[in-house]
């Protein structure tokens, strides 16, 4: 019989990582459910806000990249319970009309948040326009998720995906019971493949031996790709580079303009990510936290090129501290460290099982289990 119950993903593509975090759910939900339920998508500043905010969805790209200086200044300004609430609650104002219109129009059982700017307009409309249903925030920062993360406190359920975020929720006043540290929701593409890595390698046309250090900026090609693929061929170190600039056109277009020094690969965006991180010996990417989850999960040393202020710090702190990697921010810093990971396999292994050790695999799996036990009460 056809599951007719509706959920409701609430997100917002002011960069990649929270759409790629839903739709890791809805391929967990449908992998448990062979006749899941309905699932639809709400990108709450698009639908829900009058310009300029709006446009948060385009201009968070060019913001963090160009003027990561100014986003930091006012994620540290907002990130104390006093500001958590206040600039929470000016979006409520805002955005609440529009979004209880919306979930009348759309009538679901049960509502997923995973946007730290939606959440306190996604649960007030949600009891507004849908009462009795349950709501769940999933947070998607890893290691220090900003407070407005968990205002107001009164959710269904709220997932973390680290310890140090639980901290946080309870700053808040999100009750015990109602938290559950899981990890952060990746495609399932990224768990346990019986493939050899020579194999794959093969099958992405790469050479079977020697290192492959993949050069990513996540889906929208974000931090400093260029500079660094530039300055790891320019040092002739002995590798391979598969440089993957996502949905930047212009990156790519850049990119393929250079005369390599050694053999690189560029790309644009790629649906089979996982296989690249499984060819891969060595990643270098932001600390953007569904890379660095994917990173983890593939065993991958991680050198960090750079982070977003406050919102990206705890990231860091998870994979420095964790052993996974190292935050390598200019060129020559990313060289070094390159240099030694190559010289050095017992390095290259010790970073690798440390990042295993972090890493999640079944987060998704577990994520889509508690929103399905929610549904069925």
């Amino acid at each position: 019989m056809t599951d007719q119950r509706r959920i409701l993903f609430i997100f917002s593509d002011t960069g990649g990582g929270h759409r790629s975090a839903v739709e890791a759910i809805i391929e967990a939900i449908r992998q448990i459910r062979p006749d899941p339920p309905e699932t639809s998508l709400l990108d709450f500043f698009t639908c829900c806000t009058p310009f300029p905010l709006n446009r948060a969805g385009p201009l968070y790209g060019p913001w963090v990249n160009y003027a990561a200086w100014s986003w930091g200044f006012g994620w540290h300004l907002t990130d104390n319970p006093k500001m958590a609430r206040l600039v929470s609650g000016l979006l409520d104002r805002i955005a609440r009309p529009a979004l209880i219109d919306r979930l009348k129009a759309t009538a679901p059982n049960l509502v997923v948040c995973d946007h730290p700017l939606a959440v306190c307009t996604a649960l007030h409309a949600t009891r507004a326009a849908c009462p009795g249903i349950p709501y769940i925030s999933v947070i998607t920062d890893l290691g220090n998720p900003h407070l407005a993360w968990f205002y107001p406190p009164e959710v269904d359920f709220c997932i973390v995906p680290t310890v140090s975020a639980v901290e946080r929720a309870r700053r808040m006043g999100v009750p015990e019971e109602k938290l559950a540290v899981v990890g952060l929701p990746v495609s399932l593409q990224f768990g346990p493949n019986s493939r050899p890595r020579r194999q794959v390698r093969a099958d992405l046309d790469l050479n079977p031996d020697g290192v492959i250090v993949l050069v990513v900026g996540g889906g929208e090609g974000m931090g400093r790709v260029y500079p660094m693929a530039r300055a790891i061929a320019q040092a002739r170190l002995p590798v391979q580079i598969v440089v993957i600039a996502g949905r930047n056109r212009g990156l790519k277009s850049r990119l393929e303009e250079v005369g390599w020094e050694v053999p690189t690969r560029i790309l644009g965006f790629v649906k089979n990510m996982p296989d690249w991180m499984r060819a891969a010996d060595v990643i270098v990417t932001k600390a953007g936290p569904g890379t660095i989850s994917e990173a983890l999960i593939a065993g991958l040393p991680i050198l960090l090129s750079g982070y977003v202020p406050g919102q990206e710090e705890g990231n860091v702190k998870l994979v420095v501290d964790g052993g996974a990697g190292r935050l390598t921010e200019t060129p020559e810093a990313l060289v070094s460290a390159l240099r030694d990971l190559v010289e050095n396999p017992d390095l290259r292994a010790r970073m690798a099982d440390a990042a295993r050790q972090l890493g999640r695999p079944d987060a998704s799996l577990a994520i889509a289990r508690i929103i399905l036990d929610h549904l069925d009460r």
